[in-house]
């Protein structure tokens, strides 16, 4: 096996710091896309680790209990669950930040993006102006396992309960609570967690649900980049 490791390639591109965040002009338009940019990174972060996981591990046997399919699975719903508190997060940001939605400076950059993006970017509005029963769904899984660590003690025991004593019972994975200890945390995992987790993200959001919420994460990724590539230019036109 190769030790070659890669690198990351491209060419760097530069902006003056104060043609993004002006020193002496608290401008809040300027304030969004930064946080805008946060969400594109944190959105790329998620998404890049799930794809080197799955290009650079086999995918795992289902049919038998192992420490691949364990560590393998456990990695996955961590993206999972942290994309989905993203995605509230994200929602949450457009609401409170109604006030900017409609500014001239933004409007004049959300006409120059494709007829789908900005489709999808009033769609996005939309869900984070009126909040349905999706948006509380996705926003109790932010609020009991990926911002906070399930304050009310309720989640977890939740979604445990779903993978040993109830729907879940049955697989053959779910016979018995399994876990790793081992002499570092490199090879130490606590897979039942990680089940509990899976199970209780299952139990708030149902297979259309999730469907809904990946599709909501592709137009975020979308929507963002092609808006932040505008701003960036009408960044550089600033004297």
């Amino acid at each position: 096996m190769s030790n070659i490791k890669k690198k990351f390639i491209g060419s760097l591109e530069e902006i003056s710091p104060t043609k993004i965040i002006d020193e002496e002009k608290d401008d809040q338009l300027a304030n969004f896309f930064l946080i805008l940019s946060m969400v594109f990174n944190d959105l790329k972060s998620f998404l890049f680790f799930e794809k080197l996981l799955e290009e650079s591990y086999e995918q795992p046997d289902l049919e038998n209990a192992t420490v691949h399919l364990g560590e393998y699975a456990g990695l996955k719903v961590h993206v999972q669950k942290n994309l989905i508190g993203i995605t509230s997060e994200f929602l949450l940001m457009l609401r409170k930040n109604s006030d900017l939605l409609n500014i001239p400076r933004l409007q004049l950059l959300v006409r120059e993006l494709t007829p789908e993006n900005k489709r999808k970017w009033d769609e996005l509005i939309d869900s984070a102006k009126n909040p349905n029963s999706l948006y509380g769904n996705i926003y109790q899984i932010r609020s009991t396992i990926t911002m906070h660590y399930d304050h009310q003690r309720k989640a977890l025991r939740k979604g445990f309960m779903r993978s040993f004593f109830g729907e879940g019972k049955d697989i053959k994975q779910h016979k018995n609570a399994y876990y790793r200890i081992g002499d570092k945390m490199e090879n130490t995992r606590f897979f039942y967690a990680d089940a509990a987790v899976e199970d209780y993200i299952k139990s708030v959001l149902n297979m259309e649900d999730m469907g809904k919420v990946t599709k909501v994460i592709e137009d975020m990724t979308h929507t963002i980049y092609s808006l932040l590539k505008e701003y960036i230019k009408m960044c550089k036109k600033k004297k």
